[in-house]
């Protein structure tokens, strides 16, 4: 649909890289269209963006940092960090209104940061966590937070859903399709980096590991898991490469040749070398499953221990036969299959997965049919 260049505002959670490696492929998609896209976030998850789209004017609105130790109690702790996350919102909230107003923005895209919205733009909330899944101390709580959100989610005029309606094909399972969605949200497919317009998968085919680690999520747990991983990668005659996620101070005892480092790769590399890898290795976060489906490659996934959503993620993903699911304590990198595995010869009819997008030109639709 031909509209007017409009002014996009695109505003990732910095909780990992996930929130915003699944923003590539749609601000790909409003650069492609015409519109002026503004970037906004801050830490790794905006290092990853601006990497990515290095012309994009780029404006600071800081997210809240939460702090988790290793281990099952995290969520005391960000129980704990309640007030801070809140009152963060408010912030998000006022900076947003300043900028929308100075921008002259017409669209804002925020992936799951609740504060990033005005009635002054067409505010679109991304989000796969309807109805969030809690450790066992705090399943009560569930239902009561989901209205929370729910209530939440409706101060938007849009919530977009990275996943599939159907629930005998879905990803995100419990986390999107147990209670009744908001009246504004829709299911919209797939959303990964991989399917960005600019990965043209014309890399030269000599990225071949037997061995892919994909590190990702907030400190220190990503550290611990990283040591562990190389603790036993020493010990093996396996060719091997760590994606860091950002993270640029290296391991400072990697000496051995056969096993390599990087900060982070550029798209095109990043699908070749997942692709090629004899098994992939990473924590089960969403956005690191939808990367794997849109490639056809299945992976092992080692949940972050005390992370109820990984965790679930992992047995209903497990449960279906598209992953392995090993815990952080039972790894045992000689003792896990070295041979690709890809999602069709698993029985899964999606993969892999595309995305027609056909949910951008509905929301073009929408904000003209507003008046705007």
């Amino acid at each position: 649909m031909k509209t007017r260049p409009l002014t996009i505002l695109v505003s990732p959670l910095d909780w990992g890289l996930g929130h915003a490696s699944r923003m590539i492929p749609l601000i790909g998609r409003f650069i492609h269209d015409g519109h002026h896209v503004i970037l906004a976030g801050s830490g790794r998850s905006a290092e990853l963006l601006r990497n990515t789209f290095p012309a994009l004017r780029f404006v600071s609105i800081p997210c809240h940092t939460v702090h988790l130790g290793p281990g099952k109690h995290s969520y005391f702790q960000l129980v704990l960090q309640l007030p801070a996350l809140v009152l963060s919102v408010f912030r998000e909230h006022r900076m947003t209104r300043r900028i929308v107003r100075q921008e002259a923005v017409d669209i804002i895209i925020s992936d799951n940061r609740y504060g990033i919205r005005t009635k002054k733009a067409f505010s679109v909330l991304i989000t796969h966590q309807v109805s969030p899944v809690l450790p066992a101390v705090f399943r009560w709580l569930e239902s009561p937070l989901y209205l929370i959100i729910r209530g939440l989610i409706q101060r938007f005029d849009r919530c977009w859903i990275p996943d599939y309606a159907d629930p005998a094909v879905n990803l995100s399972g419990r986390l999107s399709h147990r209670y009744k969605l908001p009246s504004n949200a829709q299911f919209i497919g797939v959303l990964s980096r991989f399917t960005h317009q600019g990965n043209t998968d014309e890399t030269p085919s000599t990225f071949c590991y037997d061995l892919a680690v994909v590190l990702s999520g907030p400190e220190p747990q990503v550290s611990v898991f990283e040591k562990k991983i190389y603790s036993q990668l020493i010990r093996l005659q396996k060719s091997a490469i760590l994606i860091r996620g950002m993270r640029n101070k290296p391991l400072e005892s990697l000496t051995l040749p056969m096993i390599h480092q990087f900060s982070h790769l550029e798209i095109n590399a990043f699908s070749q070398v997942l692709k090629q890898a004899g098994c992939v290795i990473s924590r089960s976060g969403y956005s690191a499953i939808m990367d794997y489906v849109s490639l056809g490659i299945s992976a092992v996934l080692v949940p972050t221990p005390g992370q109820s959503e990984q965790e679930y993620l992992a047995g209903w993903l497990g449960k279906k036969g598209w992953f392995t699911v090993i815990k952080e304590d039972e790894l045992d990198l000689a003792g896990i299959p070295y041979t690709r595995l890809l999602h069709q010869e698993a029985g899964n009819p999606l993969i892999p997965a595309k995305n027609d997008f056909k949910f951008v030109e509905d929301l073009y639709r929408e904000y003209h049919r507003n008046g705007n």
